[in-house]
C-alpha cells in the first residue's frame, strides 16, 4: 500500500509539474509573439527588410533581395518554433526520451 501511495504522491508531482511547464511555455509563446520592437540590427542581412505581423501571429517579409527574405523566414520560424525544432532534431537523433522519459 505504501508503495502505491509514494507512485501516486510521484504522479501528482510530475503531473503539476508538467502543467507549469505547458503554462510557462504558453507565456513565454504569447509575449514573444506580441513583443515587437521598431527596428532590430541582424547580422546576416544585406539590406534592410520589413517584417509585418497580422493580428493571427502570420510574419509578412518585405525585402528586396531573395537572400534576406529567406533569411528573415528561417530566423523568425526559429524564433517563433525553436521548441519544435528542438523536438525534431531529438526525434532524428534518438534522444526524445532524455527529455520525457522513457514512457514517452
Amino acid at each position: 500500500m505504501r508503495n502505491y501511495l509514494i507512485k501516486k504522491d510521484l504522479f501528482y508531482e510530475v503531473f503539476f509539474l508538467y502543467l507549469n511547464v505547458k503554462k510557462l511555455l504558453f507565456i513565454v509563446f504569447f509575449l514573444t509573439l506580441f513583443s515587437c520592437s521598431k527596428s532590430q540590427n541582424i547580422n546576416g542581412l544585406e539590406e534592410e527588410v520589413e517584417v509585418l505581423r497580422d493580428k493571427y501571429g502570420i510574419n509578412h517579409i518585405y525585402a528586396n533581395n531573395e537572400n534576406d527574405l529567406f533569411f528573415m523566414q528561417g530566423y523568425l520560424a526559429a524564433k517563433d518554433r525553436l521548441f519544435q525544432f528542438e523536438i525534431w532534431r531529438r526525434q532524428a537523433t534518438g534522444t526524445v526520451s532524455e527529455i520525457f522519459g522513457e514512457e514517452e
